[in-house]
C-alpha cells in the first residue's frame, strides 16, 4: 500500500472512483494517469545539421514536434 500511496502521490496513477471486492475490504480501482507528466524527446543526428525534437504524454500521444536545421 505505500508504493501504491507514493504514486499516487507523484500523479502517476489516480484513484477511478469506483471500488473493487474480492471478498475482503472493498479496495479502491486506480488507473494510470497517462495525462499527468510529459517526455521530452530529441533526435540529434550526426549527418545532418539537424534536430528533432518532440513533447508527448506517458500514453505515447505527441502533443508537439519541431524541426531544427543550422
Amino acid at each position: 500500500m505505500r508504493i501504491v500511496e507514493e504514486l499516487i502521490s507523484e500523479d502517476l496513477v489516480k484513484p477511478t472512483g469506483a471500488k473493487e471486492w474480492s471478498g475482503g475490504r472493498k479496495r479502491p480501482l486506480l488507473e494510470f494517469n497517462a495525462h499527468g507528466h510529459l517526455i521530452i524527446g530529441v533526435d540529434m543526428n550526426d549527418n545532418a545539421p539537424a534536430l528533432y525534437g518532440a513533447v508527448a504524454d506517458l500514453a505515447g500521444e505527441i502533443l508537439t514536434r519541431d524541426f531544427f536545421a543550422s
